[in-house]
This record gives C-alpha cells, sequence and structure tokens, in this order.
C-alpha cells in the first residue's frame, strides 16, 4: 500500500495502474486498508480478475476505474454479508456487531455508487450470500469488460487508451 502510495505522487504522463485480482476472500476489515488506499488513489486503477474475487476482493474489483474493470470469463466474484466472527461477552459481541453494522452501510454504499446500482438493491441483493459470474458482474455494473484469456495480453489493458465495453 505505501508503495502505491508512493508512487501515486511520482509524476509521468500516461501513468495508471492495473491491479491484477485472485482473492479467495477473508474478513473484509482486514482488507479496509488496502480499499480505503485504492479509493485515494489519483493515478487511474485498472482492475483485472483472473480469479477469484470474494468478499473483499470483489469490493476492489468494483473500484476500478469505470471503462477499466474486466475479469477473465471464468472467474467467480462472491460477496456475503458481514458477520461477527468472535463471541464472547454481551457488551463485546454488542460492540463488534454496531461496528460490522456501520462498515456494511459504508461498503453496501460505495459498492452502489461504484456499480451504478441502487443502494436499496445492493443492500437487499447483499443479505445473503451472492455468486457472481462475469457475465453477471458485467451487467450488474461491477465490470466493464469481459477479456478472453486466450486472445488477450494483460498489458493491453494497461497500454488501451480506450476500453470498449463489451455488452
Amino acid at each position: 500500500m505505501f508503495t502505491l502510495l508512493y508512487m501515486d505522487t511520482i509524476p509521468q504522463p500516461k501513468k495508471r495502474f492495473l491491479l491484477l485480482i485472485d482473492c479467495p476472500g477473508g474478513n473484509v476489515q482486514d482488507g479496509m486498508a488496502l480499499y480505503d488506499t485504492l479509493c485515494s488513489l489519483q493515478t487511474p486503477l485498472y482492475t483485472l480478475n483472473m480469479g477469484h474475487a470474494f468478499d473483499i476482493g470483489a469490493y476492489i474489483l468494483a473500484v476500478g476505474m469505470k471503462g477499466k474493470r474486466a475479469s477473465f470469463p471464468t472467474p467467480t466474484i462472491r460477496l456475503m454479508p458481514l458477520e461477527v466472527e468472535e463471541w464472547g461477552e454481551a457488551d463485546y459481541v454488542l460492540n463488534e456487531t454496531k461496528e460490522l453494522v456501520r462498515l456494511r452501510d459504508y461498503l453496501q454504499a460505495e459498492f452502489a455508487k461504484n456499480t451504478g446500482q441502487p443502494v436499496e438493491k445492493v443492500y437487499e441483493d447483499l443479505k445473503q450470500k451472492k455468486l457472481f459470474n462475469p457475465q453477471q458482474a458485467l451487467e450488474y455494473g461491477i465490470i466493464d469488460r469481459i477479456i478472453d484469456s486466450g486472445k488477450y495480453k494483460v498489458q493491453d489493458l494497461a497500454e488501451e487508451e480506450e476500453i470498449a465495453v463489451n455488452v
């Protein structure tokens, strides 16, 4: 993350970042530092889903620059409701739950903004585990293009001036 922030400050014409994603999931809270870092970048961010984009990986995939978010044809994108992972005293669980609700509301509003979906739809869709194939992710607004992995070089994505949206 520090490298991204540093590189973001270096003036260079036509600079852009290409983030290759293969994220098997995990605790969304642990990925928030990366998510916030990516949101703060001034350099255009291209995202390419090469494998799984589970949980925080799906939010990161969608945070890429509109028109520059892509996926190979076979990956799966998964979003799940946030869960309290630890149990203990009632006050502890209550505090954890309040924090998860705050984080859920923030991420779902961001996801709605990044996908173009109404917040209410995102909220309803993410009440339970949601799986997307690349075509469904394209229709939902998570990505803008499906790339044929056998005919496309990753460096081509970073070198293109404009990426046509595959519909």
